[in-house]
């Protein structure tokens, strides 16, 4: 099975590392010209979680050649962009998007039917260190399941499991990937913001008694607004915290990441999802709010 990525940030360097090690047939597909003759010079360095380095060769172009599968990795705020200028070479393809957050889903629905999208969840972090190297965090599962599902469907997502798997990721798929996806938003809403505003790894940040609580008020406001939604989720904000800040305790979230190189974050896609859910039913989020205009105020002076 052919497999295109889309985007060459931390997560798709880490996918695109992951699978080409196991020969299968995976190419990288960016937008800019100058970095596809750099990754297809130089290639890739992996740092995987274990403390290995492997350094892969890169098959790289500007448009994806006949996939069965795209995997897409680029930001919530770059779905539209990414996906309007290749979608002439998306055929029948089908979809696994990785991005954190939630609102994306009816972007991926212009060019994707539902019956042709297999709703994914990365639980593994990622750096870049440079351009073509990237470093691994913890060991975490990727989650998934087809949004409708079809026997063909039910095919290709069996054939996914089978490939991520033997590339090394945990891949579990589930019935209840509305709540899992809603467990992540929590996560990311309550930990992101706050490692990010202080410029902190999650585990550090995490061990400041101050952040710490702030990370769990804000988890407690999502929550509330997943049951306002009619989604019941009965797990702890904190030791759901205490787990992940300790698994991935020296990873510097995606959010810090992209604050210090000057892009856009995904905070309209975790804090601002949630807020415009609250402002429609009514619902104050001190917490969430406050963390959201601080992270927008730095993303306009950055960008």
């Amino acid at each position: 099975m052919r497999i295109s990525i889309v985007g060459p940030g931390a997560l798709g360097l880490l996918l695109y590392a992951r699978l080409r090690k196991t020969a299968v047939c995976v190419e990288l597909v960016d937008y800019k010209k100058v970095r596809i003759k750099r990754l297809s010079c130089d290639g890739i360095m992996l740092n995987d979680s274990q403390g290995k380095k492997s350094s892969l060769s890169v098959q790289a172009g500007l448009l994806p050649h006949s996939p069965r599968l795209i995997i897409s990795a680029v930001k919530a705020g770059d779905i539209k962009k990414s996906f309007a200028r290749i979608r002439k070479f998306i055929g029948g393809s089908y979809l696994l998007p990785l991005q954190n957050g939630m609102g994306w889903e009816k972007i991926y629905g212009r060019f994707f039917p539902e019956s042709r999208i297999i709703r994914g969840l990365m639980m593994r972090g990622a750096a870049l260190l440079g351009e073509n190297s990237v470093r691994e965090s913890g060991r975490g599962e990727i989650f998934m399941n087809l949004m409708k599902e079809t026997p063909e469907g039910s095919s290709v997502l069996r054939r996914t499991a089978a490939l991520l798997r033997s590339a090394g990721f945990p891949v579990k798929i589930r019935k209840d990937m509305d709540k899992l996806i809603w467990q992540k938003l929590v996560l990311n809403s309550a930990l992101n913001p706050v490692a990010s505003l202080s410029g902190l790894s999650n585990g550090k940040a995490y061990e400041n008694r101050r952040l710490r609580r702030i990370m769990i008020l804000a988890g407690r406001e999502a929550l509330d607004v997943a049951e306002k939604e009619g989604v019941k989720l009965t797990f702890s904000v904190e030791k759901l915290l205490e787990k992940v800040c300790s698994s991935t305790y020296n990873n510097i979230n995606s959010m810090l990441q992209d604050l210090r190189a000057g892009r856009k974050t995904e905070i309209e896609f975790l804090n601002g999802y949630l807020l415009r859910i609250a402002r429609r039913r009514g619902v104050s989020l001190p917490v969430s709010e406050s963390l959201y205009r601080l992270v927008k105020t730095l993303e306009n002076r950055n960008i």
